[in-house]
């Protein structure tokens, strides 16, 4: 006997169907052969897996760079005040000029050093020799004596005198047993005194540059040489003897060196050149005579 269901009857057997399938428990968890203990093991290495990984993911920014400043050289020297310039002059006299024979020896001579000496010539006296700034060749002038001394007093008189020979430096009396040193125009007029005469004070000469004055002192006690700015600031000393003589300072003509005498050397008179600031002080003459008054000629 076959059965017919009609439409009703087949409509609630499938929402039957439906609703048991809603309500029948959830499918168990896939079973696993790994003991408790190696399961935390397991769980623990894929939790250290995901963090090194979320790490490795997450980019950490250099830092910024902090360039290094810029070294700045400390100043040895404290700065002195410019020195004041001179005045304008207008010179009524003129320096010595050289003698006619002697105008073609100016510029052979320049760059080297002329002195007295004495001793190397039997049965002559002081002579005027000449020498290389090394104290390399030290030859007589010339043959003739009274030309030689022109020409070497030529020389000692630029050696007080500014380049343009508007200026001349002069040693005045200061009082019993002193002497200062002052600048004149070559009319007579005083512009200033730069050293003044508590002691002793000789033979200046000024610097290529005019800027200096180098000089001779007995303040200290004995013959020394010293340096000064032509504003007449503190002297400042570049010699140094027990009782020995340092005398007649001469620049060079770049005014680096300064030439001078001195017996500090078995007492006999040797020329010797230094720098400006009183190092490197050597002996040039270095002979068994006696050598004084260089001038460096410029």
């Amino acid at each position: 006997m076959t059965f017919k269901l009609g439409p009703l009857p087949v409509l609630a057997l499938a929402l039957t169907v439906l609703l048991l399938s809603a309500c029948s428990p959830a499918p168990a968890a896939p079973t696993t052969d790994l003991a408790p203990t190696e399961t935390v093991i397991a769980r623990r290495a894929v939790a250290t897996y995901r963090a090194g990984v979320a790490a490795a993911a997450t980019t950490t920014p250099e830092p910024t760079f902090t360039p290094i400043p810029t070294w700045t050289p400390r100043s040895t020297t404290t700065p002195r005040p410019p020195n004041t310039p001179l005045p304008t002059s207008t010179p009524l006299a003129t320096p010595t000029s050289l003698p006619d024979q002697a105008i073609y020896l100016k510029m052979d001579l320049k760059g080297k050093i002329l002195f007295w000496t004495t001793d190397r010539l039997w049965k002559q006296g002081p002579r005027v020799y000449v020498m290389e700034p090394d104290g390399s060749t030290q030859v007589p002038l010339s043959n003739d004596v009274l030309l030689d001394t022109l020409i070497y007093n030529y020389y000692v008189d630029r050696e007080t005198r500014t380049a343009d020979g508007q200026w001349k430096l002069y040693v005045e009396d200061s009082g019993p047993g002193q002497t200062g040193i002052v600048i004149r125009s070559t009319a007579g007029e005083k512009v200033r005194r730069v050293v003044s005469g508590s002691s002793v004070n000789y033979e200046p000469a000024w610097s290529p540059d005019t800027m200096w004055v180098t000089f001779v002192s007995q303040r200290d006690g004995n013959d020394e040489i010293y340096v000064i700015d032509t504003n007449g600031q503190t002297p400042m000393r570049r010699t140094s003897n027990t009782w020995e003589w340092d005398r007649h300072p001469s620049w060079s003509a770049d005014g680096r060196k300064i030439a001078f005498w001195s017996n500090r050397e078995g007492g006999h008179k040797q020329i010797w050149a230094m720098n400006a600031d009183g190092t490197d002080q050597k002996n040039l003459s270095n002979n068994g005579y006696d050598d004084w008054d260089p001038v460096w000629v410029k």
